[in-house]
């Protein structure tokens, strides 16, 4: 399961460093019992607190005033900072140390550690906590026993998993080497839902501190050999746990007194392993007993101990100097002068590699499209910032941004660099820059329905119109499924598919068009996959763009409209200005309309067309209806594309149906005929809509036009003026 940082703010890391005596397990043959039980160490007083919003110290107060001579056993957690330097005080100034080095989950971020204080000063006494920084999820648990003084080993584990069973929670093992050691033991758990567990001591372990998920316990060791400290939970959650051994007053007279120091290491070095690591090693210290450790301290302040002569310091900020000492510690818990100071500086972090290949191309007036090579990073990249004329304008996670909102006609020139999830950043890539297009007329295009056709039966289908323009468009309905299979003319326009279709069942939409169209008589031949009927819409456009297709979009077998409903779609984004044509067929019933502002254009049977020229950049949906048909629910499918006008061109205004076609002055001829080589369907006695034709004008007089009613007689004309 994955919480969110805020939700549960525990989970940012705490770290717990304990002062408690836990209950312990004891391998082999060796008998155990609960502190209080012996004379020899004893427990007093306990008092614990936790919070989880971010500070940089707690504090605790024992609730009686403190006797000189005791030992007092804290526990600490806090989150967040791994190898943070924790500084213990307290109101009598007693002198504190880690025992062991603590644990860490860096799956959850916590940790645990146990610091104490032998021969304390007696009296009321309030212990802090500091941290050097503001952090979250902060547990202190502070102890005072009697007769217990001498550290004889500290150990810890970290379980990702955890277990209900009995006594399955358990610290890392220690050996102790003499009977009648003081066993402290701590656990945390660190699950998001740590406040809501039941915890227990281990068998023959008694409970001192219980709170939020975190537990402390003691008990006395009889006999010397390997010990843990255990606990029960009612929840398998992952946790940390940590074991303290303490020779006691009777322990501690089985061997000699000792009260000489070891040593004082010498030779302390340090050296920076990376950005986030020291490495530090000294010479072995000497003690009339034996050494049993080495304290570190980092700025002054103990981060962790060591039997070895040598520490690994993680968790570093890049580019800081930090400052280091060790002192030697013996069994009897006498402990040496510090060493010499020594320091190290971390590294700088690598940056991400520089991007390559920064590539820049003009989309339209108002955006230009950026592509690179992706960057790698010794961690990973985290992402991109991309760079306009030197100043930066986002960031993208990809390797490719779309700078929209440019003005028309501009170079822009582009840069972009990578940084990672710490903050580092690669130098820039390559320079590259674009020009985006030019700004387009308020009329980019103009397109005139040349007619509408209906063809019952048979392939190929041919029709003739005239042609002014250099776009045709054809929009097409097969209601028996059928879909075409290419297009071509007497001129040798190369036709192209829009590449997708609306289609249910009872129809197929298809777009196909002709760009930079030769004028004239222009026969159109449409071959169908299979032998069936097709109606066909043909428009002639004007002020086209030399590659003129923008982008299409389909809606397929869609339903459950009711009587007279009006629906939607498909919608289209265009680019540039142009002109936007939309299809639709319901099935079993009519298209009545659309909405505005696009135009209606000539109906046949269940099919509805539509156009809308002269549009802006940016996305446009038709809406279609009232529809009329006798069964329902019923079912549509549609098709709407895009094509781009020419930059700057001079352009007319879209010809209604029944008005004399503007001729450019540049065309020479227009044709003066529509003809249908095939009989129209429904048949004669349906009329449908009139469609001009006319002649070129000259030295501006007036075109003569004929008018074809479209009837059964394919070729029928009447002079108008």
């Amino acid at each position: 399961m994955i919480m969110s940082r805020h939700a549960f703010s525990f989970l940012r890391s705490a770290v717990i460093a304990i002062v408690i005596v836990a209950a312990v397990a004891v391998t082999g043959v060796l008998i155990f019992h609960p502190s209080s039980v012996e004379a020899s160490a004893t427990f007093v007083q306990s008092a614990s607190k936790n919070a989880d919003s971010g500070a940089a110290l707690i504090a605790v107060s024992f609730p009686r005033a403190t006797t000189a001579g005791n030992t007092i056993v804290a526990a600490i957690s806090w989150g967040d900072v791994q190898n943070l330097a924790v500084t213990l005080t307290d109101s009598q100034n007693n002198s504190y140390h880690r025992a062991g080095t603590g644990a860490w989950d860096s799956s959850n971020r916590q940790g645990l550690a146990i610091y104490y204080a032998t021969n304390i000063k007696g009296g009321a006494n309030t212990i802090t906590a500091r941290f050097g920084t503001s952090i979250c999820c902060r547990y202190l648990a502070i102890h005072e026993y009697a007769g217990a003084g001498v550290l004889d080993g500290a150990s810890y584990h970290v379980d990702p998993l955890g277990t209900t069973q009995a006594n399955g929670i358990t610290s890392g093992q220690i050996t102790t080497t003499a009977a009648g050691d003081f066993i402290f033991g701590a656990m945390v758990d660190d699950s998001p839902w740590h406040s809501s567990v039941s915890l227990a001591p281990g068998t023959n372990f008694a409970k001192r501190e219980l709170i939020a998920g975190f537990m402390s316990e003691d008990g006395l060791q009889l006999a010397a050999g390997g010990v843990s400290a255990t606990f029960t939970s009612n929840s398998a959650d992952s946790y940390l746990a940590g074991v303290v051994a303490f020779k006691t007053t009777a322990s501690a007279s089985l061997g000699s007194s000792d009260t000489m120091p070891p040593s004082v290491p010498t030779n302390l070095s340090a050296s920076a392993a990376s950005s986030s690591q020291n490495n530090l090693s000294w010479n072995v210290s000497t003690d009339n007993v034996g050494v049993s450790g080495y304290e570190v301290f980092r700025n002054g302040s103990q981060i962790a101990a060591t039997t070895s002569t040598s520490y690994a310091d993680l968790g570093l900020s890049p580019s800081t100097t930090y400052s280091y000492t060790v002192a030697a510690y013996d069994a009897a818990g006498n402990v040496s002068g510090q060493s010499n100071v020594a320091s190290a500086t971390t590294t700088s972090t690598p940056p991400p590699s520089v991007p390559t290949n920064l590539s820049a191309s003009a989309v339209s007036s108002s955006e230009i499209k950026l592509t690179w090579n992706a960057s790698i990073d010794n961690v990973g990249v985290a992402g991109y910032e991309i760079f306009r004329n030197g100043s930066p304008i986002a960031t993208s996670s990809a390797t490719s941004y779309a700078d929209l909102g440019l003005s028309p006609s501009t170079t822009y020139s582009y840069t972009v660099a990578a940084y990672d999830a710490a903050g580092n950043v690669s130098g820039q890539s390559n320079a590259t820059s674009a020009t985006t297009a030019g700004a387009q007329s308020s009329s980019p295009i103009s397109c005139t329905v040349q007619g509408n056709h209906a063809y019952d039966s048979g392939s190929p289908i041919t029709l003739d119109a005239p042609t002014v323009g250099n776009l045709i468009i054809l929009g097409m309905n097969n209601n028996s499924g059928d879909t075409v299979k290419s297009v071509s003319d007497n001129k040798g326009n190369a036709y192209r598919w829009v590449s997708i279709r609306g289609s249910d069942p009872a129809s197929v939409e298809e777009i196909w068009y002709a760009a930079n169209a030769a004028p004239g008589v222009t026969t159109v031949t449409i071959n169908l996959t299979q032998s069936s009927y097709d109606d066909v819409n043909f428009y002639d456009c004007s002020g086209a763009a030399a590659e003129p297709f923008d982008s299409a979009a389909a809606v397929n077998g869609q339903s459950n409209f009711s009587t007279n409903d009006a629906f939607s779609g498909p919608s289209v984004s265009a680019s540039t200005g142009g002109v936007i044509i939309a299809l639709i067929a319901v099935e079993l019933g009519n298209v009545s309309g659309v909405g505005s502002p696009f135009t209606f254009d000539p109906q046949l049977q269940n099919n509805g067309w539509a156009h809308f020229l002269n549009v802006s950049p940016g996305t446009y949906t038709p809406t279609w209806g009232p529809i009329t048909q006798d069964t329902y629910p019923g079912s549509y499918s549609g098709l709407t594309a895009a094509f781009k006008g020419a930059q700057g061109s001079t352009t007319a205004v879209a010809t209604p149906r029944s008005a004399i076609l503007y001729v450019p002055a540049s065309a020479t001829t227009l044709s003066t005929v529509i003809r249908v080589d095939r009989p129209q369907w429904p048949p004669a006695s349906s009329a449908r809509g009139s469609f001009l034709t006319g002649q070129a004008p000259a030295r501006g007089i007036p075109p003569l036009g004929f008018l074809s009613r479209g009837i059964a007689d394919p070729f029928r004309t009447v002079p108008v003026r």
